[in-house]
Parts: structure tokens; sequence; C-alpha cells
């Protein structure tokens, strides 16, 4: 089975013994699989209710985070529901009404102000793993996914714990992403806790391995570009940029091991990003835009993601580093001013056109 067929499978099963975990790097596609193939291939009788980690700092908050997600998908009219609760709240003539009313009936009661803002009706929703489309009426299924665990500040035993909850307990299915390569190079400690925990909360660990040819193809063509000429520059050189995501990890003579950090969204930005130098390559009547192209992504990956280096992450690199995993790269090509773009992110148009009024000279 592929990835999406393994999260459909455990999705399907009807009383499942612990979480799933997906791993891959970062802009593997993990979320959009998540949020897109997966509701096609369940069907209508499921829903994704997708919970970011992203900055939640303790349990509560994230309890809170799960309730308003669940309650957003579920039963989406709650939304404005709590709006309009907090509102009403807030309107003084529509206490002094209400108190006016329930003291006749029941003095005893007291300010209705302090009974009304004190509770809110969304809490005495019970958050259940199936529950009825209040358009259909049919019995439809919740998948509970975390997102983000890597990102997640809080004690990994806390988070954890309260993911199993949802699990063992509540019985959904639970689905995790998570980049634990980024977790093992950054956060030991919380890899360690994670080890210890991950055999009673997680009963399938799934490394993503992205078909990283058909997504490039489908960015390529799919997405709208700045023109239909540089659209028709990319689909020419697909097979350069579809370099970025191959190769094996590169072992030198010295013994050092190098090996590319991959990310589909940092792809998607340096495509957009080279328009301006196609542009003005193009202006200038420069004909091999290929060489441009081909050490300007590898640059500005290494620069964003970094690479791995005897399997550390590391953003510190030379010219030859870069190299080594891509041998396409020219340091000729990527001028002074293009380094400089990438790195602070302030194009110097004069330079750059001094840069390669100079190039075209020696062409």
């Amino acid at each position: 089975m592929n990835t999406l067929d393994e999260l459909v499978h455990y999705c399907k099963e009807s009383d499942p013994i612990g979480a799933l975990l997906l791993t891959c790097e970062w802009g593997s596609g993990k979320t959009y699989m998540i949020e897109h193939d997966l509701p096609d291939a369940l069907g209508p009788d499921y829903a994704i209710v997708r919970v970011s980690l992203f900055g939640v700092r303790d349990i509560v908050s994230l309890q809170n985070n799960i309730r308003q997600k669940w309650l957003s998908v579920c039963y989406p009219f709650t939304n404005a529901l709590s709006e309009r609760s907090e509102v009403v709240k807030k309107n003084p003539a529509f206490f002094a009404i209400l108190n006016s009313l329930i003291k006749k009936v029941s003095p005893v009661i007291g300010n209705s102000a302090d009974v009304v803002a004190s509770m809110n009706i969304l809490d005495l929703i019970s958050i259940e793993p199936e529950f009825e489309d209040h358009i259909t009426h049919r019995k439809r299924k919740a998948i509970l996914v975390f997102d983000d665990m890597e990102r997640c500040p809080m004690n990994m035993v806390e988070l954890i714990g309260a993911i199993n909850e949802c699990c063992e307990n509540r019985h959904f299915n639970t689905i995790i992403l998570g980049n634990l390569r980024y977790m093992m190079d950054t956060r030991k400690e919380d890899i360690v806790s994670f080890n210890l925990l991950k055999e009673k909360a997680i009963s399938q660990t799934i490394l993503h391995h992205p078909d990283y040819r058909s997504i490039v193809h489908h960015i390529i063509t799919e997405r709208k570009w700045r023109s239909e000429e540089y659209r028709r520059f990319l689909i020419e050189n697909e097979e350069e940029i579809l370099d970025v995501f191959d190769g094996a990890p590169l072992e030198t003579k010295k013994g050092h091991t190098y090996e590319k950090s991959r990310n589909l969204l940092t792809l998607i930005i340096s495509l957009q990003s080279f328009f301006r130098i196609y542009h003005h390559l193009s202006e200038c009547g420069i004909e091999n835009k290929r060489e441009f192209l081909s050490s300007y992504i590898p640059y500005h990956f290494c620069h964003n993601n970094g690479i791995y280096k005897d399997g550390q992450l590391v953003y510190e690199f030379s010219d030859e580093d870069v190299r080594k995993l891509y041998p396409q790269f020219s340091k000729e090509r990527l001028f002074p001013s293009i380094r400089e773009w990438i790195v602070t992110g302030a194009f110097d148009k004069e330079s750059f056109m001094k840069e390669l009024e100079d190039y075209s000279k020696e062409s």
C-alpha cells in the first residue's frame, strides 16, 4: 500500500488501538494530503478535524483547540452561535430585560448576567467520534488529526497523554503529523520521552515517501505563474527542477555524508522568486537561463532548509558543500547580488544589472 491507502485503511478501523503517526520532512505534502486527498478517498461519511499543535503550550489550550475545531467541522453553525453569545453577553439592554423576567419567575436565581456570563452552552455538547450531519442527518465519523507535533512546546508526556486520551478513551481514529528527524536533531529530550510513550499511544508509524515527480509536475503545470512564457520555461526545465529532490545521500572520500533537505513549499517560493531573474535575463537577451536556474534553486534551498551533513541538519555551508549535492551548481551564475538577495531578502537591481552586463561581455 502507498501512504494514502494506509491512512484510509486506518481511518476505517472500527475501534483503533493507538494512533497513527505519519512522519516526513517539512514541505513534503503531508498536510495537503490530509486536507485534500484523504477526504476524497474516504468519502462523505467521514470528516477530518485537523488540530494544529503549533505553539500550544498547555493541556487546557489543547483541549480547547480540539473542542473548537471539532465543533467548527462537525457542527459549523455553532461558529455563528458562539459569536452571537459573546455579543449577547456584552448587551446591557438584553441583561436588563432578562434580569427582570428571571426575578419575576425565580428571585432566588439572582443576577442573570452572572449566570449567563459564567456558562457557555457549547460546553454542554459532548465531543464524540460519531456525529449526525445537521443537513443530511446521516451518521458521520470524525477523524482527529494533530499537525505540527515537532512545533509543539508542550511537555511531551502531557502531549502524548492528551492524544492517547482521544484515541484510547474517546475512541477517535487519531493521526499525528510530525517531523521526527527534526525532533531528533533539536529536541533530544523530547525524543527520549516520545520513544518511551509511543508503544502505548501509537500503533503504527508511516514514513511518508512523496511522489516528487508527479507533485513537481503538478506544481509546474497547474500553478499560475507570472507569464505563460515563464510557465513554458519551467516545463522545459522540469527535469532540472526535479533534481532538487532526486538523489541518495552522498558519501565523500573523507567519510563525510551529505544529504539534501527537501521541501515543496520552498520549491514554489524559489520558482516564484526566480521569475525576477528570468525577467531581467529575457530583457537583456540572455538565452542560457537554465544555468542561472540550476544555481539559484540549490542555493536558495540550502539557505532556507539547510543540508544534512554527517546526519546533522546544518545551515552553515560552503559553495563546495552545495556543489557536492547539486553538481550543476555554478557559483559563477550566482552573482553576488543574487546571493545577497537570497540571504537578506533585499534585491539590488542596479548591482545585478551591472553584473549581468559584465557577464554578457564575457560570454
